[in-house]
């Protein structure tokens, strides 16, 4: 008698059952792994898909800052263009320059130069404090120029010029000032070869024994018939150290 499932054939009779062949647990492992390795690329698809949307996002919403920053800093020009003009305004309008002093020279020689030397002191610290307070907020190591000129409130007329220029390959700060007392003596010809004209130089007085002190005229002749003169008092001193 045999062992093996029966189950009754179409006549009636037992014939043996055919069983269902069971997949190899390997297969159904490999199936399980590509169903969530497929279910893996859709999860990455949809990730993809919100961060683009997040990107277009952020980039417009990036965008929107920058125009607003932009619309800020244009706002904050235009108000510093209305500041300086207001100080500029006000400068014009004074009826004495702040840098001003006035001079009243004698004829002779020795009280003309008396004069000078007494008031170098006060006009030299004059000129290093409104360095001073000028430079104040500045970044010293690079350069800067600005200059203002204007016709004030008695009909002068009055230029302020700040500049800082930095001269490379110089030894020491004392090349420059000696090349700058040098342009003051031979001023006349700078004004010659830039302009054009004829200037002659008309020395009352000079003095240079530490601090410099020039007194002097300077008359131009120009193309159009005009003969210009300027008086000038000029005061230098050059100051050794790391905070002069």
């Amino acid at each position: 008698m045999s062992d093996s499932p029966t189950s009754p054939g179409l006549n009636g009779s037992l014939q043996p059952r055919q069983l269902k062949k069971r997949k190899p647990t390997y297969l159904v492992r490999r199936e399980e792994a590509k169903a969530l390795e497929d279910q893996v690329h859709a999860l990455q698809k949809q990730l993809a898909a919100l961060q683009e949307a997040k990107d277009s996002n952020n980039i417009a919403l990036i965008a929107a800052k920058n125009e607003m920053m932009r619309a800020s800093l244009h706002s904050q020009q235009l108000a510093m263009a209305s500041l300086q003009s207001m100080m500029f305004h006000h400068v014009s309008n004074q009826s004495e320059n702040p840098l001003y002093t006035y001079i009243h020279l004698p004829q002779q020689r020795a009280a003309r130069r008396e004069t000078l030397v007494d008031m170098k002191d006060d006009k030299l610290l004059q000129c290093y404090n409104y360095l001073m307070a000028r430079s104040g907020n500045l970044n010293m190591v690079k350069d800067h120029y600005a200059g203002d000129k204007y016709e004030d409130a008695n009909g002068n007329l009055v230029c302020h010029r700040f500049d800082v220029t930095h001269f490379r390959g110089l030894k020491s700060l004392k090349q420059v000032y000696d090349a700058l007392v040098f342009f003051m003596f031979n001023m006349e010809i700078s004004i010659s070869e830039t302009l054009g004209d004829i200037t002659v130089r008309d020395d009352y007085d000079s003095i240079n024994d530490g601090a410099y002190i020039s007194n002097h005229r300077l008359i131009s002749n120009h193309e159009s018939g005009v003969t210009s003169e300027a008086n000038t008092a000029t005061f230098a001193q050059y100051f050794d150290g790391p905070n002069q």
